[in-house]
Formats: C-alpha cells, structure tokens, sequence
C-alpha cells in the first residue's frame, strides 16, 4: 500500500491492522468509532457533513468532484491508532486542500485538542512531504481540522491555540496560531440533525452518534424524524 493512497470510491478497512502490528482486540475498537469511520470514509456521504461543518467561503471553493479519501494511517503509529479519524484530500481555488475530521466522544471537552491537533497536522504534513519530494516543493497543502463532537455536553475547550499558550503579549506572532472547527452534535437535536444536506445514511449515522448512549428507544428516534430527512 502506499503511504499516501487516495481512494474516492472504496473506503479504506476499518479493523484490518498493518502486517507489522499485533491486531487490534474488538473491544480496542469502540462501536461509534467503527461506525463514523464505516460510513464517512465514503466520500458520498462525507461530503455533505463536509459541505455542512465547513465555512461558507470554503465551500464554494471546493470542486467537491475531486474529494477523496486519503489513507493516512501508515503515516505514524499514532495517526495510525485514531481509528476513527478520516483524512480527504481536495482541490479548492486550484489549490490541494487537506479536510481532518476527528470524532470526539469523551465525556469533557478535551482543552488540550488545539495542541492534539497539531501534532496530528504535523504528521500529516511529513507524511505528504515524504511522499511527494521533500525537495521538490516549497510548500506545504493547508490542513483544516474539524472536531466532531458527540458527547452529552456542547463543546467548551478552546478553539484557538492561541490560547492555550501562556505567554506575553510581545511574542504573540512568534507562536503558531490556527482556529480548528467543531460540529458540536450535543447542541443540536434531532430534528435539527434530521434536516441536514447529507444522505439518509449519514443523517442516521450522525444521529446514532448523538443519541445512542442518552436514548432508551433509538429506532422510534430515527423512525420519529424520518419524515424530516431531505
């Protein structure tokens, strides 16, 4: 496999470890993670959480005809056990675009994820770097990293790297500074979820992430609002 393989049509295996590594035990891999992972690595059903989560300006940009799903996870071991976490790749304003989306299911908003991103992002850019020439390029693809949240409680860590530094005013533009996204399902019912732009697989996928462990009756949830679905 290459270290950098970009599929648009079959996504990558979910519980398949690299030969080199002692297999994962079920119970590594949790269901929500296997289910995010089982219907958003397609990029018919990622695009529109994508289309959704993204800023407007962005979104107009993306020629959403070349999103592809990117197989990071031989990149670096860590990378490798967010089993998870999808990378795509796309081409907007004539630019390569790299999309993270990163499913965060802890029951307390983490408020070290701006630094948890950017070691993520980091590994990214070497893995790309090493693929593509290190020599042969002077730059780098953005990176735009997007939270998924689905825990009981609306996201409240800080969104901005920035602030997890202390330091003092006068070294502020010496520090790495970048605001990562959140979809915080927590805030939003399901009807609201119900009503997305996205495929009838990912509302539901979006809305067993949000209520399967706050719901005694999921399937007369899902049956409640299937009218709402477009």
């Amino acid at each position: 496999m290459a270290r950098w393989d970009v599929s648009s049509s079959k996504p990558p295996p979910i519980l398949t470890p690299p030969v080199s590594e002692a297999p994962r035990s079920a119970r590594d891999v949790k269901p929500h993670d296997a289910l995010f992972r089982r219907v958003f690595s397609d990029v018919t059903h990622a695009a529109g959480e994508l289309q959704h989560a993204l800023p407007e300006g962005l979104v107009a940009q993306v020629d959403w005809s070349t999103l592809a799903s990117l197989d990071a996870s031989v990149v670096d071991a860590e990378l490798r056990d967010r089993t998870s976490d999808l990378v795509f790749t796309v081409q907007a304003a004539g630019r390569e675009v790299l999309l993270y989306l990163l499913v965060e299911h802890q029951s307390r908003s983490d408020p070290m994820m701006g630094f948890r991103l950017l070691r993520y992002m980091v590994r990214l850019w070497e893995g790309w770097l090493e693929e593509h020439g290190a020599g042969a390029t002077t730059k780098l693809p953005a990176i735009v990293p997007l939270v998924v949240h689905h825990s009981g409680r609306a996201w409240s860590a800080p969104r901005l790297f920035h602030e997890l530094v202390d330091m003092p005013a006068s070294i502020e533009d010496l520090v790495p500074r970048f605001r990562y996204l959140v979809d915080d399902l927590a805030t939003q019912s399901t009807e609201q979820l119900a009503q997305r732009k996205l495929t009838a697989l990912g509302i539901i996928a979006l809305i067993c992430l949000a209520r399967a462990r706050h719901t005694a009756d999921l399937l007369s949830e899902l049956r409640r609002v299937k009218p709402l679905m477009v």
